[in-house]
């Protein structure tokens, strides 16, 4: 991982924030054990230039929500 440092603006930042943070509670919530999980991680993937990542492995291993 680069240690790259970026500015960007307040509004922004906040922005991912308020995202991070649905994440985080879809993931406590349990999405990646839902059927819809794999078809939204195909559309992110083909969407991006990065894979998703690291939430496989948490199902792979059974890790309860």
């Amino acid at each position: 991982m680069d240690n790259k440092m970026i500015e960007v603006n307040e509004a922004y930042y906040k922005q991912i924030e308020k995202d991070s943070h649905m994440l985080e509670c879809l993931d406590a919530c349990g999405l990646p054990n839902l059927p819809i999980w794999d078809k939204a991680k195909a559309m992110y993937n083909e969407e991006s230039d990065e894979e998703l990542d690291g939430y496989d492995d948490a199902k792979d291993v059974g890790y309860d929500y």
